[in-house]
């Protein structure tokens, strides 16, 4: 799988950020309704975001910007709940420690950038699950965790 990024270096005081914008995701959609987020997203653009977020994971260093707003093309079906905002995705490494509060002014100072592409290898994703190859239930697994218990039984 390929996803195509763009790389901006960006100096906000004394600290310098490398975001990587992610030029995919034409049909994926996130909504804040106030109480909840609703993502809406194709097959393709699912893959592309995990793909997005693989890349956060391996780049420890970099600020993943994946712009969701102002898109042309929206998933189909029903729109989502009014009155919403539509909001984009900054996928960060969890080591490094980057304020929120700080997004809008490096996301103001994003220039043109230079284009790139990310490859990953197939072995990089698990294999998809069909109806053919269930999961397996486990002792102590999510659906195998033995909630709700088995009913005790009465003399």
């Amino acid at each position: 799988m390929r996803l195509g990024i763009t790389e901006h270096r960006v100096r906000l005081g004394p600290q310098e950020y490398r975001v990587l914008r992610t030029t995919g995701l034409r049909r994926a959609l996130c909504g804040d309704t106030g109480q909840w987020l609703d993502f809406r997203v194709n097959r393709e653009a699912a893959a592309e975001l995990a793909a997005a977020w693989l890349l956060a994971a391996r780049s420890p260093r970099s600020l993943v910007h994946v712009p969701l707003r102002k898109r042309g093309e929206r998933p189909v079906g029903p729109p989502p709940p009014e009155p919403h905002q539509t909001r984009d995705l900054l996928l960060v490494h969890h080591s490094r420690q980057f304020p929120a509060s700080r997004w809008k002014a490096v996301r103001a100072r994003l220039g043109h950038g230079s284009p790139h592409t990310v490859a990953f290898r197939r072995a990089d994703f698990p294999p998809p699950r069909t109806a053919s190859s269930p999961v397996p239930i486990t002792p102590g697994s999510a659906t195998g965790s033995g909630w709700p218990p088995p009913p005790t039984p009465s003399c």
